[in-house]
């Protein structure tokens, strides 16, 4: 009999993706309105929240998009920047996601 081998690779991306969709997901919504509030553009502050509504569902993709986009609209918006971060990390791409935590 042949033993089977076990693919650590996806399954570190997977614990990745559950422990942040989790933290998302257990987020009350109240929280979510008020960090959005760390920007005075209504536009970057829509974004924002569409972005926490999809990492939360765990659709990474398509928060990053919202995320990069509240980012266009107000590059000063630490809180998208860093949930960018986030996102970028989930999705493997750990230098562009240390470029939005630094």
């Amino acid at each position: 009999m042949q033993k089977s081998r076990v693919n650590f690779k996806g399954w570190v991306g997977s614990i990745r993706v559950v422990i942040l969709v989790g933290f998302f997901y257990f987020v009350p919504d109240s929280q979510i309105l008020f960090a959005a509030s760390g920007t005075e553009n209504p536009k970057a502050s829509k974004f924002f929240q569409n972005g926490q509504y999809y990492m939360k569902r765990g659709r990474v993709a398509m928060a990053l998009r919202e995320w990069t986009n509240a980012l266009k609209a107000d590059p000063q918006f630490g809180d998208a920047a860093y949930d960018l971060g986030g996102a970028c990390f989930l999705m493997g791409k750990l230098e562009l996601a240390e470029k939005y935590w630094l």
